[in-house]
């Protein structure tokens, strides 16, 4: 979460003196998600060449891409606020390689219509589109992505690899880096109001909220990627998701390209390429 103007700040904490006016004010800020980010100018050829589709999610018209026409098939899932052009040096790469690759921009970010996105409802596009294109090779998730990557896994989705991309490993750490984010001094309202949503679809939101697979899952490899510098997620957070897993999993850790430009760094593109194409074995932690 970047940090907001020093004002805003200030009226947060105002708003908290009273605390539930200060737990609504930033509940509804949670759910912002602004003005929809444009097609950067590197990306627009990429962009330009994906054949599209749509999928119907709630009250949301989901705008969905491919590129190449290779036999195995990458599924790429967006982080909060981006959109799937935002990966276009890695489908570049993997189209090279011969891979067919999907992805989509969430409700509310891209070209998709809608004004909230959430895990839960990522993770049912995820669900849906490996219906359609699987079994996939790999699903790669960057920073908000993460945790419907795993989600996705645990409900089933035919996967062979999973990579994370500056990726949160809990929901309770994203409440906590979105209140030191806007200047909110506690998370007690944010917790209770998360746990309540979760009810209300029937889950505990802080057991599902999880960038881990089931224990059980020692087949599936993973590989995590994070920058050491990351001001949005900290790197902590990487080695929680590594932690967690029990099978075959490798780690990169960059320096000085921060939470977006590790996207695009030709090192870490090569990386995950290869990982994905199973060119690079991941090691056991020892």
């Amino acid at each position: 979460m970047k940090q907001l103007p020093g004002w805003f700040r200030l009226v947060v904490r105002l708003a908290s003196i009273v605390p539930p006016l200060g737990t609504t004010l930033a509940w509804r800020l949670f759910w912002s998600l602004g003005t929809p980010v444009p097609v950067r100018p590197s990306e627009l050829e990429t962009h330009r060449r994906a054949r599209r589709g749509t999928l119907e999610v709630d009250d949301a018209t989901v705008v969905t891409y491919e590129w190449g026409s290779g036999d195995r098939t990458v599924l790429l899932v967006h982080g909060w606020r981006s959109r799937a052009s935002r990966f276009a040096v890695l489908i570049e790469e993997l189209v090279g390689r011969g891979f067919t690759v999907v992805s989509f921009d969430a409700p509310g970010n891209g070209d998709s219509t809608g004004t909230r996105m959430d895990a839960l409802q990522v993770t049912s596009i995820v669900q849906r589109l490996a219906a359609e294109h699987g079994p996939l090779e790999a699903i790669v998730g960057h920073s908000f992505g993460g945790m419907p990557t795993f989600i996705a896994r645990r409900r089933g989705v035919d996967v062979a690899r999973l990579v994370t991309i500056a990726s949160a490993h809990n929901f309770s750490a994203v409440i906590d880096m979105f209140a030191s984010g806007i200047g909110l001094p506690s998370t007690r309202g944010l917790h209770r109001r998360s746990e309540a949503w979760g009810r209300e679809r029937g889950i505990d939101i802080w057991r599902t909220a999880l960038a881990e697979l089931d224990p059980t899952d020692t087949a599936t490899p993973i590989l995590v990627v994070h920058d050491a510098g990351d001001r949005e997620v900290p790197l902590e957070q990487a080695m929680q998701i590594v932690e967690a897993h029990t099978g075959s999993v490798e780690t990169l850790v960059t320096d000085g390209l921060g939470h977006h430009r590790v996207l695009s760094d030709p090192e870490v593109v090569g990386r995950i390429a290869a990982f994905v194409s199973g060119s690079v074995s991941a090691e056991r932690r020892g």
